[in-house]
């Protein structure tokens, strides 16, 4: 019996080993994990961490903030507040809006131009420059919720744009009381997932 008792537990622990060595191997590695928008799912499962990163334009990859502005639309124009390194007194970029339509839903990425300004007035060390950008919506947008897309590593992965005809107290500043989890990946690749990170 005592032997019967040993052989089950050692059962039990060669068990939890090979458990242990198939959930390790099932876990994909860093840099194979997909990003929303690049691909959509009829065009496969996403792209790299780093291909993504291209859509938003000039590296290094600009931010943007909620706490003092929340992203809106506009009258037609994507407002938000975006943060981003330059050597350019005033900043230097522009910014260009394209639209990834999504099973009832449009996607907005804003791509950001290399800072310009005349070789005299070039800095000599970059500085974060912040400011309040209002980027026209491309001419195929359609007439479905946007969400604008956040770059890689932001504070969210995508923001529902409300329409507004101004920046007035519930775009500025506040408490984000229409903040809702949500995994953005998940969504454009209709597979729900309990990690999640959106906001309304």
């Amino acid at each position: 019996k005592a032997e019967s008792i040993h052989m089950k537990g050692l059962q039990l622990r060669m068990l939890l080993v090979a458990w242990s060595v198939a959930m390790v191997t099932a876990a994909p590695p860093l840099s194979t994990a997909t990003f929303p928008v690049e691909d959509g799912p009829e065009d496969g499962p996403g792209c790299s961490k780093e291909q993504y990163k291209q859509r938003f334009g000039a590296l290094p990859t600009y931010s943007l903030t909620t706490a003092t502005t929340r992203p809106a639309i506009q009258s037609g124009f994507v407002v938000a507040k975006v943060s981003y390194d330059s050597l350019c007194p005033g900043g230097g970029s522009s910014f260009t809006a394209s639209i990834k339509k999504q099973a009832n839903m449009e996607i907005v990425i804003m791509s950001r131009s290399e800072p310009e300004c005349a070789p005299a007035k070039r800095l000599s060390a970059t500085f974060k420059h912040s400011e309040v950008v209002s980027v026209p919506l491309p001419a195929e947008v359609g007439t479905q919720k946007k969400f604008l897309a956040f770059p890689p590593d932001g504070e969210y992965e995508l923001w529902l744009l409300a329409e507004t005809e101004q920046a007035g107290p519930d775009f500025l500043g506040g408490s984000a009381t229409h903040s809702l989890p949500f995994d953005a990946s998940a969504i454009l690749r209709a597979q729900p997932s309990p990690a999640t990170s959106f906001v309304t």
